[in-house]
């Protein structure tokens, strides 16, 4: 009688397992553009849901540092609704899961003071230009006269946009976009980073960021690497502000420090394309170290997969990805082209409103 109802059970166990939609460990192209959508949708809601609260409300210092960090967090909530909608394993699929080495942590500080040294040039020369025409760059007015508001800053603007932007980004992003190969997920999810952030002013050091931070991802094989670089590049920045505070001087951009002659934005940009090629080199060499870091340790996993079934079922997860149907396809097509034409409406109202300044 027992053998009889552990049969029943056995065999009901088989006839119930299929139905169980277990979590994927891949994502695509529609999922991007889902991810995408949603950030829209979740930031257009929550901006509408803080103008409804008095000015006079907003300004309190704990209402404005709460407001400021979930606005940064709709990238995270935004990835995170998504990996849910598409049964997603966050960790697994964002390689949350996959702690760098020191080696990999010291190159991707490396990478910041590379993106920061040698492609900076180019954003100035790029805004130099613009200010030829009339476009008055938007100057940030932030102040940090104390500790206690550095330190605020660096949560602010250093932390939690490391942390939630790359979630997104790197993470869901350009994930989705693995089967256009290594350079065109990493461009389009540069693009696509560079669009979200809006304004002209910063929009050279976006993209390059963006691309850096985009192979720093594939090559490393963890979504931390990304994340200690883009935190590395932001808190030099909030730190660079504060020391100018203590020590008196003001913090201005090179490009409103350029002449508007024609002659010497083209010495400019000369110099800042020979400062950008020792930058490629470097952040190559860097990036060839973190590939090679990866590679190393791959190898070493593999070694010690001794279990052949192990090394079945990984092997399965990794090629368990899933088919777009034509009706997918359409309403991807459909998402970025709509998500597209927003970001790009959104950074020609940043240019123009520069014009009319």
């Amino acid at each position: 009688m027992s053998d009889l109802t552990s049969e029943n059970n056995e065999s009901m166990s088989q006839e119930i397992k299929p139905l169980i939609k277990t979590k994927k460990n891949t994502l695509n192209a529609f999922d991007s553009a889902l991810a995408t959508v949603s950030f829209i949708l979740l930031q257009t809601i929550m901006m509408g849901i803080i103008s409804l609260f008095p000015l006079s409300f907003r300004q309190i210092f704990f209402v404005s540092f709460t407001i400021s960090l979930l606005v940064e967090a709709v990238f995270f909530f935004a990835g995170a609704f998504t990996c849910k909608v598409v049964r997603a394993n966050i960790l697994e699929t964002t390689k949350l899961n996959k702690r760098p080495g020191i080696l990999s942590v010291l190159l991707a500080i490396a990478l910041s003071f590379i993106s920061l040294t040698f492609f900076g040039n180019l954003t100035n020369v790029f805004v130099a230009v613009l200010e030829m025409f009339g476009y008055s760059q938007v100057i940030s007015n932030i102040e940090i006269p104390n500790f206690l508001t550095y330190f605020i800053y660096v949560i602010l603007l250093a932390v939690s946009p490391a942390f939630f932007e790359e979630f997104l980004f790197r993470g869901i992003i350009l994930n989705g976009f693995k089967k256009l190969g290594t350079i065109g997920s990493v461009l389009l999810s540069a693009l696509i980073f560079m669009l979200m952030h809006g304004g002209p002013d910063q929009t050279i050091h976006q993209f390059i960021l963006g691309v850096i931070l985009g192979f720093a991802y594939v090559y490393s094989g963890s979504l931390w690497v990304p994340i200690i670089i883009h935190f590395v590049n932001n808190f030099t920045a909030v730190t660079s502000i504060y020391i100018s505070t203590l020590i008196g001087g003001a913090s201005s951009s090179g490009a409103t420090q350029m002449s508007y002659m024609w002659l010497r934005i083209l010495i400019s940009l000369g110099v800042a394309l020979v400062l950008a090629g020792i930058g490629f080199a470097l952040t190559y060499l860097c990036m060839y170290g973190i590939k090679k870091i990866k590679e190393n340790r791959d190898t070493k996993l593999k070694a010690k997969m001794v279990d052949e079934e192990a090394l079945k079922i990984d092997l399965t997860q990794n090629k368990n990805e899933e088919k777009l149907s034509k009706t997918k396809k359409i309403i991807m097509i459909i998402l970025f082209v709509g998500c597209g034409i927003y970001f790009v409406a959104e950074w020609i109202s940043a240019l123009v409103k520069g014009f009319m300044l």
